[in-house]
């Protein structure tokens, strides 16, 4: 009966999908649609196909030229509609259906991470006609771009104007955290972020989690701001100092020299390098340089919004001008990916939808998009050959005027640049990237600042105010907007200033938290679909540079003896080049495993020789205990429990006494199982 029913409603959804591909659907139909896909697997299975399907297809801008210059057939014209209602499907359901699914992964657990003694710091769209030989060209009304939401001049925060319980919401600019308009300093603003999340806590009616085990913090603090686990010295010295040491000033103190050393900038500029293009674009020799910029700015300490302008404005190849390197890999078919990505990326708006359509929920239109398009009419991309390797150049085109496109209707449509209700000039010689790099960092949209503070909360906690941590606006709002918008304010207060955001986030209290569950707050996991609220820390799973990375520190090498990086992390990720950057990864799945268990890089971190660090251990005058601790130490930040020391050390016992004795032996077996434990491979 179950079969039944569920071919039952495949079939009412099909009646209902050709019905939206007509627009004939109307409210009662959609809401209709969505329930079936929300309530039924099978066919949020089809949803989820279209979805992927539309995922992996060139937009429509890559397949052809212009409309007005190549006629389309009936055959291109029927397949187009069916991919553009799949879109506009997506667009429709999105909403629902991510509410619905993370409610579905109730059961979902975090990953199992290897037991632990109580006692020990581990945690364990296009056109649906023809547009004929003579289309319509209407000039848009001239209506400001609204990305994001609509700034309150009252109260400086995100709303929805249409929103009929706006009058609920609760103020996010006042007295409660800034004086007469000015934002907190900076003991004071750590301070209210405490007090807003513990009251959260009480209104949930949990408890937090317990502070986290010294050796836990010092690990979780390393691989988040320098992308590795610390070194077994700073290890040493951590767990052997006082109490009195590691109280809150001692860790600020600890955070403050890992966010000035070489190794944050270096870590933030591969993370952010990622973001941008992906870690294997086109043309490998881009990202390099791309890279190389943002390390290089981080390290000066540059703030944000310099950053940004620079990407967005930037001219020349990337080989001359590092930060090219972003448009160069985005600023293809008619700056179409461009557009999605700045404001995906940039600016935590996703807008890819309304390339095609108007947004089913929120106020944004089609226009919104083509009016941000209109920004990167100015540049062109052409490709320069150097020796054997193919560079990306940008270079500026002449002329001003609009950006044409096509609605669902066939209808030729004019966008001219604005953002954030401010028109720029059409005016040829108007830099219009430059125009918009100024807008987005002046007045009070604010939404640079406001992703940026989102997507660092979110790479320290595990998760954002919002999820996606880049889908921002009215119809997503934060789990904590009067936290969100107090960071907010401070970092433009500061002048963008990223150190110092990375600071303020990890001197609260609840970053100091166990990533563990207490017995009071299993409802805070945002796995499971659950709003954050921060009650701990959620575990992570390491990035494939951060294994590498602490690979590299567990073996006592820095420099020579092992592979390639580059090399390394290639095997783990295949670029779809498309544009969204999205990759195939084998993080996390059997091809990862294999590679812990026996590849060149974890042979090297095993070797006993000279130079290594597990010979440096093994060769000591020192007893089993101190021997294995120190393995434990150096490898997990922390000291081996009661079973494993007693296991560990029957271990080498046997070594000892088998047919082919080496004292090595034993450590080397320990330290393998620790570099492929789950609580190795995640940030605790």
């Amino acid at each position: 009966m179950r079969d039944v029913a569920a071919q039952s409603g495949l079939s009412e959804f099909d009646q209902l999908f050709d019905a939206f591909c007509e627009d004939a659907l109307d409210a009662d139909g959609m809401r209709r649609m969505e329930r079936l896909v929300i309530e039924d697997p099978q066919t949020r299975r089809r949803y989820l196909e279209l979805m992927c399907l539309h995922g992996t297809l060139v937009w429509d801008a890559a397949l052809s030229d212009h409309p007005l210059k190549q006629p389309v057939t009936t055959e291109e014209r029927r397949i187009r509609k069916r991919f553009a209602s799949a879109m506009a499907l997506a667009a429709a359901l999105l909403v629902g259906l991510s509410a619905a699914l993370y409610s579905l992964s109730g059961n979902q657990e975090v990953p199992v991470v290897v037991d632990a003694d109580p006692q020990t710091d581990v945690i364990s769209e296009t056109p649906e006609d023809s547009i004929g030989s003579s289309p319509e060209v209407v000039l848009p009304e001239r209506r400001p771009i609204e990305l994001a939401a609509t700034a309150d001049p009252e109260t400086n925060s995100a709303v929805n104007e249409s929103s009929p319980d706006e009058a609920d919401r609760p103020a996010l600019m006042g007295d409660e955290f800034a004086r007469n308009g000015s934002p907190l300093s900076s003991p004071e603003l750590i301070a209210f972020i405490d007090q807003r999340l513990e009251a959260g806590w009480q209104d949930a009616g949990i408890t937090p989690s317990d502070r986290a085990k010294p050796g836990a913090w010092l690990r979780r603090v390393s691989l988040d701001i320098t992308g590795r686990i610390p070194q077994k010295e700073t290890v040493d010295q951590f767990l052997s100092a006082d109490l009195s040491t590691r109280s809150a000033s001692a860790r600020r103190l600890i955070v403050e020299q890992l966010i000035a050393s070489d190794e944050y900038a270096r870590h933030l500029g591969s993370v952010w390098t990622n973001l941008l293009v992906g870690r294997q674009p086109e043309r490998s020799t881009d990202r390099e340089f791309l890279e190389l910029y943002m390390t290089r700015s981080f390290a000066r300490d540059r703030g944000w919004d310099e950053i940004v302008a620079d990407l967005i404005s930037a001219e020349g190849s990337p080989k001359e001008n590092g930060a090219a390197g972003f448009l160069v890999a985005h600023v293809n078919n008619e700056a179409v990916p461009a557009t999605a990505i700045t404001s995906r990326v940039l600016l935590g708006t996703q807008v890819q939808c309304m390339q095609c359509h108007d947004h089913p929920f929120n106020d944004w239109k089609q226009s919104d998009f083509w009016e941000l398009n209109s920004f990167f009419k100015q540049v062109d991309l052409v490709e320069r050959k150097q020796g054997d390797r193919m560079f990306g150049e940008l270079v500026e085109r002449s002329g001003g005027g609009p950006t044409f496109y096509e609605n669902r209707r066939g209808i030729m449509r004019a966008a001219y640049p604005k953002y954030g209700g401010h028109e720029v000039s059409e005016a040829a010689e108007v830099n219009r990237r430059a125009e918009l790099a100024r807008l987005i960092s002046t007045g009070s949209d604010r939404q640079l600042a406001r992703a940026f503070v989102n997507r660092t909360w979110a790479h320290f906690f595990g998760a954002g105010f919002t999820r996606p941590v880049d889908d921002m606006g009215p119809h997503n709002p934060p789990s904590h907007p009067e936290i969100l918008n107090a960071l907010t304010e401070a970092f433009v207060a500061s002048e963008y200033d990223v150190r110092q955001l990375a600071l303020w986030i990890c001197s609260t209290k609840a970053y100091a938290l166990s990533s563990r569950f207490s017995e009071d707050n299993t409802i805070d996991d945002p796995a499971a679909g659950h709003m954050p609220l921060f009650s701990r820390v959620y575990v992570k799973p390491m990035t494939v540079e951060q294994i590498y990375d602490s690979l590299v520190v567990a073996s006592g090498v820095e420099h020579g003896g092992i592979p390639d990086r580059d090399e390394w992390l290639g095997q783990f990720f295949f670029n779809y080049q498309n544009d969204e950057n999205d990759e195939a990864s084998t993080v996390g799945t059997l091809p990862q495993a294999l590679a812990m268990m026996n590849s060149e890089l974890v042979d090297e971190a095993l070797e006993v020789r000279p130079g290594r660090r597990l010979y440096d251990i093994a060769t000591a005058r020192a007893s089993d205990a101190e021997k294995i601790k120190d393995v434990c130490r150096t490898i997990l930040s922390r000291n081996p429990t009661a079973g494993e020391m007693a296991a560990i050390k029957q271990l080498m016992r046997n070594s000892r006494t088998g047919p082919q004795t080496s004292p090595a032996t034993g450590l080397q077996n320990y330290a393998w199982a620790l570099l492929n434990s789950n609580e190795f491979a995640f940030v605790p």
